[in-house]
């Protein structure tokens, strides 16, 4: 299936997440009502946003792209090199970059669609500095959603993976 084709739940942006030990969670305005189911992907025009954590009746909690528990499989654009971007609490960090792959500063970051959870060919970020963590190459990437001021979003409705991989 085209990973363009799913339909989408427009939602507003209603609140954040009161609780200190969930910074990065925005509540939204659509529910379980509205067809939204936990895991369910999140993205504004600009790229990804994260996922559904909880989903209510009226209302659902999004588990930020930055929020450490957060990952999603990924590509460098130009050279499609793969790895995983999770959160850092205040940005992300893609890791698992093989360490013969080609990344430079200024790489766009894309979901793969691997993962199970975001569809293939979401913007995710950019590139802001290359490291190196044990036999991988790791990359800070700076989020292309300005996730601090977010009005609206689209709820993905894309049937979730029920497999999940723990590391």
């Amino acid at each position: 299936r085209d990973e363009s084709s799913y339909p989408a739940v427009p939602a507003n942006v209603i609140g954040a997440s009161p609780s200190i030990l969930r910074s990065q969670v925005i509540i939204v305005d659509k529910g379980t009502r509205d067809g939204v189911t936990e895991g369910m992907p999140v993205a504004s025009f600009d790229g990804v946003v994260g996922r559904i954590l909880v989903a209510g009746d009226r209302s659902s909690e999004v588990l930020l792209i930055t929020d450490p528990v957060s990952a999603v499989d990924a590509y460098i654009h130009r050279t499609r090199a793969r790895g995983i971007v999770k959160g850092t609490g205040t940005g992300c960090e893609m890791d698992y970059i093989e360490k013969k792959s080609d990344v430079s500063e200024g790489d766009k970051v894309i979901s793969s669609g691997k993962d199970g959870f975001f569809p293939k060919g979401v913007v995710i970020g950019t590139v802001t500095s290359i490291g190196s963590k044990g036999s991988f190459i790791n990359a800070e990437i700076s989020p292309h959603v300005h996730l601090n001021s977010l009005e609206e979003v689209l709820i993905i409705q894309k049937p979730v993976n029920s497999l999940v991989l723990n590391e």
